[in-house]
């Protein structure tokens, strides 16, 4: 199931090379656009948790493309989008789920994690747990 918070080019990458060819080169600035607005939360909520501050956004904005590692966490964090819509069904679903805290985050917002790639495979791990029925 895409989401198409990715450009349409991404279809055809499928290896792990020309992915991390794509990341290299910098993707889009409007794939941060679309998740947020996928998320329904504000570009600045969104860059605060993605740790962007307002100045290196508006130097991505300018060029049009993210450096690697922004690249990379907006690819990861699309992917993991991806795949919490896989288990929950239906984005609203996967809105509340991040947006509520939870006893498993110690009490906060798993869009909390979103902003290292560590934080990313915590949330993967529970949407793993829960799409298997494991409930800790």
């Amino acid at each position: 199931m895409a989401l198409d918070l990715l450009e349409k080019e991404w279809e055809k990458e499928s290896s792990s090379a020309q992915i991390m060819d794509r990341l290299e080169h910098g993707i889009s600035v409007s794939v941060i656009e679309r998740i947020a607005s996928y998320l329904d939360i504000s570009l600045n909520e969104l860059m605060g948790y993605l740790r962007i501050s307002r100045s290196t956004w508006h130097r991505r904005k300018k060029t049009g493309k993210l450096d690697f590692n922004l690249s990379d966490k907006a690819f990861q964090l699309s992917k993991l989008l991806e795949y919490a819509e896989s288990v929950f069904g239906e984005k609203e679903k996967v809105r509340l789920w991040l947006k509520t805290p939870s006893v498993v985050f110690e009490n906060h917002k798993p869009i909390e994690f979103v902003g290292s790639l560590s934080g990313m495979n915590v949330i993967n791990e529970e949407l793993i747990r829960i799409e298997h029925g494991v409930y800790i």
